[in-house]
């Protein structure tokens, strides 16, 4: 018994020893890293990497950098040898420092070498050299360097940086003022306070705002409604004329526009949007230094212009847009969606199909290459908007694929309708491609998904009712007497906008009377 026992105790220890010379060779332990990172790295980075180490100390000091020649050389990490290779130096005894210290040390010097080729990452550097300024009370010189930064950024359209560079502004512009408090003497100074006062007013009020809107709050509820009152009885929001900087009452009008669209007052909205467009046009240094924010006041005057029902006066304002993007060799990103947008509905709206269906290819290489990057409030009117245009030129093939892919997308309660009414575009598509076999399923998949998302009213049923009677019908004169009930119907009228509406009313017209869809759709 004690004979076995002394031998499972041998056992043990050998498997012991075994695992523990495993884990200490095995490539899984942070000990490899350095090994591949050095390996990894590329002839002119490893020259890089010399050239830089030798302009921090004597090369018989730098420690590290013999011990990266020494792993580089080794195919496979064996740190026996290495010990060995450095017997009786420093680098032996103390061989784990040493490491972690060379691998710090390589990735500070690789970050350096892509910041020579990378604007990003300078502009980081840039944000990093504001605030060391900052902590050492010298707020004029991180001031021009912020705004240096500011203008890189915008170049760069680094959404998430402008914010951090914005809270950087707001915070150096306190201190500036807190200086200026200090220092101000006679009418002068006071003077120069107050309107100094007054912008950052400003500034702060419109902070506030746009926290709201980015917050995805709706003017709808309560507490929003509450908030938006109270901003918009800041006795700022009433005297425009104490805004002293161009930025300061573009700010203004961008606010009152924004929150008379919350209100659904249209009409006070595009007024708004029209004054900020003007005050843009006065100042071409304001354009030419912020091109893309003058894109963006061109986009929100097109969005007050759809919804004041003005689309005529559209076209002007994409031809604006593109000729500024031109001048500026601006290139395509995921914020143009409202220049393919307006484009596509202007003539769609207008009755011109040709020109509609340029458009619609246009959106879509466009919709394809940014999709990745395009909020869900675009994408889905936005494959509504192709689906629709294709559908009225009889491209059911292409339509069908828009509508897939609304349907595809999570049941979201923002624009829930756009998803419901592509329920029933989908079953009008497929009767159209003759998948009368898949129909019959779609028709039963649609009508539980409607009346689980409690949106079975008179328009879906009266479809889902005309795809019936059209499945059962026998003869022509059949289909036309189902399509031409359908359109006694929609044209009855309906006391909401329904998505959809207008395209299936003139599908079923044109089924009825053997036209195009194109020459009965109304303008």
């Amino acid at each position: 018994m004690l004979r076995k026992s002394a031998g499972i105790a041998i056992i043990i220890r050998i498997l012991t020893r075994i695992c523990r010379a495993c884990f200490r060779n095995s490539s899984m332990t942070p000990l490899s890293d350095l090994h591949q990172l050095i390996h990894a790295t590329s002839t002119p980075e490893r020259r890089y990497f010399r050239m830089w180490g030798n302009m921090q100390t004597s090369a018989s000091e730098w420690n590290y950098l013999q011990l990266f020649d020494a792993i580089l050389k080794q195919k496979d990490y064996d740190e026996a040898a290495i010990k060995q290779q450095f017997a009786g130096t420093k680098i032996a005894k103390n061989l784990a420092v040493e490491k972690h210290y060379l691998y710090m040390q390589l990735l500070k010097c690789l970050r350096q070498y892509r910041t020579r080729n990378r604007k990003d990452l300078q502009l980081r550097e840039m944000i990093d050299a504001v605030e060391i300024l900052a902590e050492k009370g010298m707020a004029e010189a991180a001031w021009r360097l912020l705004q240096r930064a500011s203008k890189l950024a915008v170049k760069l359209d680094l959404p998430l940086v402008r914010m951090e560079i914005h809270i950087l502004e707001r915070r150096m512009g306190k201190q500036i003022l807190k200086k200026k408090k200090a220092n101000s003497s006679g009418d002068g100074g006071k003077e120069i306070l107050g309107v100094v006062e007054n912008e950052m007013d400003y500034h702060l009020l419109y902070d506030r705002f746009s926290m709201m809107l980015g917050q995805n709050h709706s003017a709808r509820k309560a507490e929003s409604e509450a908030e938006l009152k109270e901003m918009l009885a800041h006795p700022l929001m009433s005297k425009i004329e104490l805004a002293q900087s161009f930025y300061a009452r573009t700010l203004f009008l961008q606010m009152k526009a924004s929150a008379a669209f919350l209100r659904g007052d249209f009409e006070a909205s595009l007024d708004y949007y029209g004054e900020n467009l003007a005050e843009w046009r006065r100042y071409p240094n304001a354009i030419q230094r912020f091109p893309r924010r003058f894109l963006r006041v061109l986009g929100n005057y097109m969005t007050g212009l759809q919804k004041a029902d003005r689309f005529s006066e559209i076209p002007a304002v994409l031809e604006e847009m593109r000729k500024c993007k031109k001048k500026y060799g601006i290139l395509d990103t995921h914020n143009d969606t409202r220049e393919y947008h307006f484009e596509l509905l202007y003539y769609a709206n207008i009755g011109k199909f040709e020109e509609a269906h340029i458009a619609a290819d246009r959106m879509q290489k466009f919709f394809l290459q940014f999709e990745d990057k395009l909020h869900m409030k675009w994408k889905l009117p936005s494959a509504f908007n192709l689906a629709a245009v294709f559908f009225i030129l009889g491209e059911f093939k292409k339509a069908l694929r828009w509508i897939n892919y609304i349907i595809q997308v999570e049941p979201t309660d923002k624009r829930k309708q756009i998803q419901h009414s592509s329920r029933i575009f989908q079953l009008v598509v497929h009767y159209e491609l003759e998948n009368l076999e898949l129909l019959e399923y779609l028709m039963r998949n649609s009508k539980a998904y409607l009346r689980r998302h409690a949106s079975m009213d008179r328009f879906e049923l009266a479809v889902l009712n005309t795809m019936r009677d059209l499945m059962r019908a026998v003869t022509k004169k059949d289909r036309q007497r189902a399509c031409q009930q359908l359109f006694s119907v929609l044209d009855s009228g309906f006391k909401k906008q329904i998505v959809g509406l207008d395209e299936i009313k003139a599908w079923a017209r044109a089924r009825s009377e053997g036209q195009k869809m194109t020459d009965v759709l109304p303008t």
